[in-house]
C-alpha cells in the first residue's frame, strides 16, 4: 500500500479547503494564498512525503483549464464596438508597453523571454477591485478593463510566437509551424462554429447544452472539446497549453456561453484543479534559492514598464488615476506564473529566473492592488462616464 498516496489527497484537499479562508483573512488574490499553502508545505519538509507522480496529472490539468479561462475572458466583440477614442486610449498604453519592453530588455541585457514578461497583463486581479469599487460603471474602470483584455491578448499571442521561435529556431521551421499554427486553429474554429450552428438549427435537441441538466453535458462538451483540440494543436507540435489559449478564445468568441454552464465550468476550474497547479507551484519554491538582488532589479523595471505604458491615460483621467492604472495592470499574478512555467518547460528560463519570476507574481499580487486603492481612494471617478 503506498501511503503517500493518501497524504498527497490529504494535503490537497486541505489546501484546497483553507485557501479561500487565508485569502479572506488576509485580503489577498486565493491564488496567491494557494501557493503560499504549498511553500508552507514545502518548507515544513512535507515534500518528502507527497507522491509527485499522482500530482502532475491534476496540475497539468488545471494549468490547461487556467489558459482556457484566459483565453474565454477575451472578449473580441466588445473590443469591435468601441468608439474610436476610447480604442485609442486602450491600444495605446498596450503598444508603449511593447516599446519599453523592448528598451528594458536590450538596455539592462536581459534574457530575451522577459520581452514577453514585461508584456504580460492580465484582468484576473483587476476583476474583484473593480466590483469592490462599483468602477465597471465608469469610463476609467471600462478603461482599464479593455486594457487588460487587449493586453492579455497581445500577451499570448507574443507567448505562442515565443514558443514556436524557441522551439523551432530554424527560419523556415518557423514559419512552417506559423502556418500550421494558422490552419489548425481554423480549423478548431470550424468545429466549434459546427456545434454552435447545430445549437442555432436544432435548439429543442442542443439547448439542453445551455441549461441546468442532471446529466451535466455542457460541462462534459466544454472539457472534451478543451481536451480534444488541445490534443490536436499537441500532434501539430503547438504545445498544449498554447491550444488551450486558443480554444478559450474561439470556444468564448464563438459559442454562446450560458451563466449556468460558465458558473458550472469555473467552478470545477477553480475549486479543483487550477489550485492544485498553484499549490504545486508553492510546493516547489525555495525562498534560499531566489537571488534577491536580481529580484528587486526585475521588480522594479517590471513596474516602471507598466507606469510608463499607462502615463498617455493622464490626458483623460488624471496623473493619480494614471499612475493607478499602472500599478494595477502590474499584477498579471495567473500569466506571470502560467509564462515562468512555460518558460522553464521550453528551456529558456534557468531555475533561478523561475523562482524569481513567481516570486515577482507573489509581490506585485499583494502590493500593487493595494497601493492602486489607496491611489484611487480620493479621486471622484464616478463622475467619469
Amino acid at each position: 500500500m503506498n501511503i503517500k498516496i493518501y497524504i498527497t489527497f490529504g494535503i490537497l484537499a486541505l489546501g484546497i479547503l483553507i485557501s479561500p479562508l487565508i485569502s479572506n483573512l488576509l485580503q489577498i488574490p486565493i491564488s496567491i494564498s494557494e501557493i503560499l499553502f504549498g511553500i508552507l508545505i514545502g518548507s515544513a519538509g512535507l515534500k518528502v512525503y507527497l507522491d509527485h507522480h499522482l500530482i502532475y496529472p491534476f496540475s497539468y490539468f488545471g494549468f490547461l483549464l487556467l489558459m482556457f479561462l484566459a483565453g474565454l475572458e477575451i472578449k473580441i466583440k466588445e473590443l469591435k464596438n468601441l468608439e474610436i477614442e476610447d480604442l485609442i486610449f486602450i491600444i495605446i498604453p498596450v503598444f508603449l508597453n511593447f516599446l519599453v519592453s523592448i528598451f528594458l530588455v536590450f538596455t539592462f541585457k536581459l534574457p530575451i523571454f522577459f520581452l514577453l514578461i514585461f508584456n504580460l497583463t492580465s484582468i484576473g486581479v483587476a476583476i474583484p477591485i473593480f466590483k469592490e469599487l462599483n468602477l465597471f460603471k465608469t469610463s476609467y474602470g471600462k478603461t482599464i478593463f479593455f486594457i487588460g483584455v487587449l493586453g492579455e491578448a497581445f500577451s499570448l499571442f507574443l507567448l505562442t510566437i515565443f514558443s514556436l521561435i524557441f522551439k523551432f529556431k530554424n527560419p523556415i521551421l518557423f514559419l512552417k509551424e506559423f502556418i500550421l499554427l494558422i490552419f489548425v486553429s481554423i480549423f478548431a474554429y470550424l468545429i466549434l462554429k459546427f456545434i454552435y450552428l447545430l445549437v442555432w438549427w436544432f435548439p429543442t435537441k442542443f439547448f439542453v447544452i445551455f441549461t441546468n441538466d442532471s446529466r451535466e453535458f455542457g460541462v462534459r462538451l466544454s472539457i472534451a472539446i478543451l481536451l480534444i483540440l488541445s490534443s490536436l494543436f499537441g500532434l501539430a507540435n503547438i504545445e498544449p497549453i498554447i491550444g488551450a489559449f486558443i480554444t478559450g478564445v474561439l470556444f468564448g468568441n464563438i459559442i454562446k456561453r450560458d451563466d449556468i454552464l460558465e458558473d458550472k465550468f469555473s467552478g470545477l476550474s477553480y475549486g479543483f484543479f487550477i489550485p492544485i497547479f498553484f499549490i504545486n507551484i508553492g510546493i516547489n519554491f525555495s525562498f534560499p534559492e531566489v537571488n534577491y538582488t536580481y529580484f528587486f532589479k526585475i521588480l522594479l523595471l517590471f513596474i516602471i514598464s507598466k507606469i510608463i505604458s499607462s502615463l498617455p491615460l493622464s490626458f483623460k483621467f488624471g496623473f493619480k488615476a494614471a499612475l493607478g492604472a499602472g500599478l494595477l495592470l502590474s499584477a498579471p499574478l495567473t500569466l506571470l506564473i502560467a509564462s515562468a512555467e512555460f518558460g522553464k518547460k521550453l528551456g529558456v528560463l534557468n531555475e533561478n529566473e523561475v523562482l524569481v519570476l513567481i516570486l515577482l507574481a507573489l509581490v506585485t499580487g499583494i502590493i500593487c492592488p493595494t497601493i492602486f486603492k489607496l491611489l484611487i481612494k480620493n479621486l471622484n471617478l464616478n463622475k467619469v462616464q
